[in-house]
């Protein structure tokens, strides 16, 4: 299992960072939020869940999807312990950034 994790480690941290560069809120009051971007009528193509309307408007500037948040503290959470057990066990650096970076986040995410 660790020697997958450490495979598969480089492209899933890819996958977060596009995820918190691409649909993180703008704006010193928004850190630590997060919104689909191509939210309209018909559903929310980028989220998976084009069958499920978020109501009858496009999203707003500074919108704050409560699926998206959850997913991103779960998302931080699960990269601080990846990375937290797997330099315990190989002893090696396997992420560009330390672990607290992601707890972090996660803190953030949840204020």
């Amino acid at each position: 299992m660790v020697q997958f994790l450490t495979n598969v480690f480089p492209r899933v941290e890819l996958w977060f960072s596009w995820f918190n560069s691409t649909l993180a809120n703008n704006g010193s009051n928004l850190n630590g939020t997060y919104m689909w971007r191509d939210v309209y009528k018909e559903g929310a193509l980028s989220s998976g869940l084009d069958d499920y309307p978020r109501g009858f408007r496009e999203t707003q500037a500074g919108d704050i999807h409560a699926d998206l948040q959850i997913w991103m503290v779960v998302f931080s959470k699960f990269m601080a312990r990846s990375i937290d057990d797997i330099q315990n066990y190989t002893h090696h650096n396997i992420s560009k950034r330390p672990s607290k970076d992601y707890r972090d986040l996660a803190d953030q995410a949840t204020k």
